[in-house]
């Protein structure tokens, strides 16, 4: 599956967060008006973000760390390969959530 790293915006979570790789598209039909849907690889887990929180998103070009929840320390060319996968992952995930949750008539 081809993808730009660039149509993407990382994040290791809030202050309150230890670890985490977060994902968001930066234009995403799934956005509302209040709310980001994310994607947490770590957590193999889609969630909707209030708009407050995207401030701790930034581009690729700008990410230069995670910790993973072993507290393996992410840099670098590993960090790279690390985002590449849960963007992959992110991709092949989307289709099923989008079928069993966003076009549920009660979503």
């Amino acid at each position: 599956m081809n993808f730009d790293v660039n149509d993407f915006l990382m994040s290791s979570g809030d202050d309150d967060d230890e670890y985490g790789l977060f994902i968001m598209e930066k234009d995403s039909k799934h956005h509302s008006s209040d709310a980001f849907m994310v994607y947490c690889f770590d957590s193999d887990l889609f969630l909707h973000i209030p708009l407050k929180l995207k401030k701790y998103f930034v581009p690729v070009a700008e990410f230069s760390m995670c910790m993973d929840e072993f507290g393996n320390e992410y840099k670098g060319d590993a960090l790279q390969a690390r985002i590449k996968d849960a963007i992959q992952v992110y991709l092949e995930e989307l289709p099923g959530y989008v079928e069993r949750v966003l076009n549920r008539p009660d979503f």
